[in-house]
Parts: C-alpha cells; sequence; structure tokens
C-alpha cells in the first residue's frame, strides 16, 4: 500500500513539473508576458525596473498577472528596453517572473 502511494506521488509530482502557466486545465486568470519593444534606453545605468509575478498550483490553478504592462506599470517604466523571465518548477506549483527595464 505504501509503496502504491509512493508512485502516485511521483506520477503527480512529474506532471506538475511539466505544468507551464497558461495550461490550467481548472482555473486561469492570468495575463503572460508579450515582447519587448527593443527600444534604446537614455542612460543604462538609471533605467527603472518594474515585476510582475504568476504562480501556478499543480497546473491546475494560476494566480497573478505576469505581463509586461504589469511589470511596467509597478516599475513605472513608460518606455520598455529589455524583458527579463524567470520561471521556476517544483513538485507542486510553478513560479513565472517577469522583469523589465527602461525609462
Amino acid at each position: 500500500m505504501k509503496n502504491k502511494i509512493n508512485k502516485i506521488l511521483v506520477a503527480v509530482g512529474l506532471v506538475a513539473s511539466l505544468a507551464v502557466p497558461a495550461n490550467a486545465a481548472l482555473f486561469n486568470e492570468s495575463t503572460l508576458p508579450g515582447h519587448a519593444t527593443g527600444a534604446v534606453p537614455n542612460n543604462l545605468y538609471q533605467m527603472k525596473k518594474g515585476e510582475s509575478k504568476l504562480i501556478s498550483i499543480l497546473g491546475l490553478f494560476e494566480f497573478g498577472d505576469g505581463g509586461v504592462h504589469t511589470a511596467a506599470e509597478n516599475g513605472n517604466v513608460r518606455k520598455v528596453s529589455f524583458v527579463d523571465y524567470e520561471k521556476k518548477n517544483y513538485i507542486v506549483f510553478s513560479k513565472w517572473k517577469t522583469t523589465v527595464y527602461g525609462d
């Protein structure tokens, strides 16, 4: 019985680790990031930075807003120059962070 439960937990963990944001089967209320404009910043050393975050649980539920627009609003960035995406997968949930840089 214990061996069977362990196999089920491993199978659920593998399926969950493959889950990506926007593939939630039961609940999806999020904005995924898009492409940056490639605008050249006025000063590389004084760029503003904004972040947005998204969390997915078991690939079934998602919470947050990982969009470029929200990240720009959070950092008061009016002209987006660069975008970084960071995604971390764990056994039961995934974290997605969008960071924008610009003027």
